[in-house]
């Protein structure tokens, strides 16, 4: 019995529901992925995930291929950390090598200056990224509010 009442509210169209969520998509300037098009026609017409899924990828290969498969191919960088973390543990090693060289009485200016340089990169290119986060986080709620005041506005 449930069913029925969830099927009184789906649409009968997935290829006009896959249209518009795209549509929807580029207007607002938000990400969406080929899986995520599938989830949502199949949420919305009580299609098969499997089938859904055929649907958007022939609908995207013909209308939109700029659509990913997945977010994570095309938003989840994880490199810019990883890179950060490995240019500031090197930094690290070359004050340690510096170091060493002090010690032996030997000049060691040029290895302090390179360290400072390579290890300031790590933090900078580590700083970026996290304030890039916060950026996009910061979009998203006022998105979210702006979405909210608009379908909570009172009518005047």
């Amino acid at each position: 019995m449930p069913d029925l009442i969830q099927r009184e509210h789906l649409d009968t169209d997935p290829v006009d529901c896959v249209k518009q969520q795209i549509k929807l998509a580029d207007d607002a300037r938000t990400p969406i992925s080929r899986y995520g098009l599938a989830e949502i026609v199949s949420d919305r017409t009580g299609m098969p995930l499997d089938e859904a899924k055929l649907l958007v990828e022939a609908y995207c290969e013909e209308h939109a291929a700029y659509v990913p498969a997945y977010l994570s191919n095309e938003f989840g960088l994880l490199w810019p950390k990883v890179v950060a973390f490995v240019a500031a543990t090197a930094g690290l090693g070359v004050f340690w090598y510096a170091m060493t060289l002090r010690m032996e009485k030997k000049p060691a200016w040029m290895w302090f200056a390179i360290g400072t340089i390579v290890f300031g990169l790590g933090v900078f290119t580590w700083v970026q990224n996290l304030e890039s986060y916060q950026r996009l986080l910061k979009a998203k709620r006022a998105e979210r509010e702006e979405r909210l005041r608009a379908k909570y506005a009172k009518p005047q």
